[in-house]
């Protein structure tokens, strides 16, 4: 996903024309959330091994509007750009809320590492967007090092919740 990624301007330069070269600036928001599609799909085996299926048609609608929205809030500021970001944000939501769900399940080294991943790679999709939203380097580095910050916190925080929470 990385590499389709970083090689995206000429992945689309070898496979359309000239009319399509900006498709290359969404295609990491696009990879990331299939990327974030394939992360759920062991969750949800276990989670229907053990018949926790209640929730799926509600998450579904969650993540479903949620992409609605912000596709009706950034599409007309930000366009394709804006659709790429909100597809991302609620395949996001989608998998975050079902490894959620299935933490009780795995092991507390398994919770743990998969939320510090889904944090990691909500920092390289928020940092991607400010560089293409503001083609500033410095204050994008001054935001994601913030960001990181935070989210470090965060990890850190959630995981000695989790260790307390997953027996």
């Amino acid at each position: 996903t990385v590499c389709i990624s970083a090689l995206s301007p000429i992945i689309v330069a070898i496979f359309s024309n000239d009319n399509y070269l900006q498709a290359a600036t969404v295609m990491p928001f696009i990879m990331a959330g299939f990327m974030m599609g394939g992360f759920y799909k062991i969750p949800i085996l276990l989670l229907n091994y053990h018949k926790r299926v209640w929730f799926y048609p509600f998450l579904a609608i969650f993540a479903f509007g949620t992409n609605a929205l912000l596709n009706w809030l950034l599409i007309p500021i930000y366009g394709m750009l804006g659709s790429a970001f909100a597809s991302f944000v609620g395949l996001f939501l989608y998998s975050t809320v079902l490894q959620i769900f299935s933490f009780k399940y795995f092991s507390k080294m398994y919770s743990i590492t998969m939320i510090f991943m889904y944090i990691i790679l909500f920092i390289i999709i928020i940092t991607i967007i400010l560089y293409i939203v503001t083609k500033d380097k410095k204050l994008v580095l001054k935001l994601t090092g913030e960001i990181t910050i935070l989210s470090s916190m965060l990890t850190i925080i959630i995981s000695i919740v989790l260790s307390y929470m997953i027996k």
